[in-house]
C-alpha cells in the first residue's frame, strides 16, 4: 500500500515538473513581432485599430507599429529598422524598391487630400477656387499674411502630404520653385509633426493646411476653427493611394519577411479588403479599395506581376478562407 502511494506521489511530482516546464516554455517563448512603419494619416484615422488586433489575435503574434512620416517611414525600411512599410509617396517608393531596398509593393487603397481652412476663409478659396488646388495655394499666397494670423501650415517631416505640398506649389502659378515660394514668408508656418497633430495647430491658428480625407474625417469634430475649402480637383492631383511594400530580407537578414507576407496577405484577402472598405468616421468611407487595379487612377495601381504573386500569396496562406 505504502509503496503505491509512494508511486502515486512520484507520478504526481513527475507530472507536474512536466506541466511546470511546458507553461515556462510558453510563457518564456518568444511571440513573434513585426515591426511595420506607417505613414501618421493611416495610423491618425485609425484604420490600425481596426486590422492590427484582428491579425494578432488569429496569428498570436505582436505587431510593433511604428507611426511617421512617409519619408522617415522608408528610411526605416533602407536601415533595416523595419520588416514592413505602409506609406503614401508614390514616387519615393518606387526608387525605394528600384534600389533593391524593397520588394511586392502592393498599392491597395486610397482616398484624396484636401484643403481646409478657416471657417471665415480670409483666402477667399470658396468663392474663388474651391476645385482648383494650384489656384487655391497661390489664393493663400497672394491673401495670407501672417504667420500667427490665419497662415498656411505646412506639415514640413518629408511626408507623402509634405510631398505633394511640394509638388502642387512648384505646379501653382507663377510656378517658381518650392524654396522660392515658401523660404522667408511670415505667412507660411512649418509645424514639422504629423498629420493629427499639424491639424490640431491648424486649427489653434486658424489657418490652412493640406490634409488627408481620412485624418480629416476622423478628427472632424475636435476641429471647430476649419471647414473644407478645396475638394474634388478634376485634374487628379489630389488623389491619394497607400501602398504596403516588404522590406529586402536579403539586404536586410534581421527582417522578419515571413510574418510581413502574412500581415500583407491578411489585408489582400477579401476579409482584409472589406474591413477597409467598411471603416467610416461619422458615416463617412474613409479609404477606397484599389486592389487587383480595380481604379481608373493609374496612381493607384500596382504591377500585374505584384498582384498575381500576392494573390497567389494569399491563397497560400490561407487567408481566402477568413471569416
Amino acid at each position: 500500500m505504502q509503496r503505491k502511494l509512494l508511486g502515486v506521489i512520484i507520478i504526481g511530482i513527475v507530472a507536474a515538473g512536466i506541466g511546470v516546464t511546458i507553461t515556462a516554455a510558453i510563457l518564456l517563448s518568444p511571440v513573434p513581432k513585426l515591426r511595420l512603419s506607417t505613414t501618421t494619416s493611416v495610423n491618425d484615422s485609425h484604420l490600425m485599430d481596426v486590422l492590427i488586433p484582428d491579425f494578432e489575435q488569429r496569428f498570436g503574434v505582436d505587431v510593433l507599429l511604428s507611426p511617421k512620416g512617409s519619408g522617415a517611414a522608408i528610411a526605416d525600411g533602407s536601415n533595416g529598422d523595419a520588416d514592413l512599410l505602409l506609406v503614401h509617396s508614390r514616387a519615393s517608393e518606387l526608387a525605394f524598391v528600384a534600389d533593391g531596398n524593397g520588394s511586392r509593393r502592393a498599392c491597395f487603397m486610397f482616398n484624396d487630400f484636401i484643403l481646409v481652412g478657416p471657417t471665415a476663409d480670409p483666402a477667399g478659396i470658396l468663392s474663388g477656387a474651391p476645385n482648383n488646388i494650384t489656384k487655391a495655394f497661390w489664393y493663400c499666397h497672394d491673401n495670407l499674411t501672417d504667420k500667427e494670423v490665419n497662415p498656411f501650415v505646412s506639415r514640413n517631416d518629408s511626408s507623402g502630404t509634405h510631398t505633394k505640398e511640394k509638388d502642387i506649389w512648384k505646379l501653382a502659378p507663377p510656378h517658381k520653385s518650392y524654396t522660392a515660394i515658401t523660404t522667408g514668408h511670415p505667412w507660411y508656418l512649418c509645424a514639422n509633426t504629423g498629420m493629427g497633430a499639424t491639424l490640431t495647430m491648424t486649427n489653434e491658428k486658424n489657418g490652412y493646411t493640406l490634409t488627408d480625407r481620412a485624418t480629416w474625417w476622423s478628427m472632424i469634430t475636435s476641429l471647430t476653427n476649419l471647414k473644407s475649402v478645396c475638394e474634388n480637383d478634376s485634374s487628379g492631383i489630389m488623389i491619394n493611394p497607400y501602398s504596403l511594400i516588404l522590406v529586402n530580407s536579403t539586404r536586410h537578414p534581421n527582417v522578419n519577411q515571413p510574418l510581413a507576407e502574412k500581415f500583407v496577405a491578411f489585408c489582400l484577402s477579401d476579409y482584409g479588403l472589406a474591413k477597409v472598405a467598411n471603416y467610416t468616421a461619422y458615416g463617412h468611407s474613409l479609404f477606397t479599395v484599389c486592389w487587383n487595379n480595380t481604379s481608373s487612377y493609374s496612381v493607384t495601381q500596382s504591377l500585374t506581376e505584384d498582384i498575381d504573386w500576392w494573390n497567389n500569396k494569399v491563397i497560400e496562406l490561407g487567408m481566402n478562407t477568413l471569416v
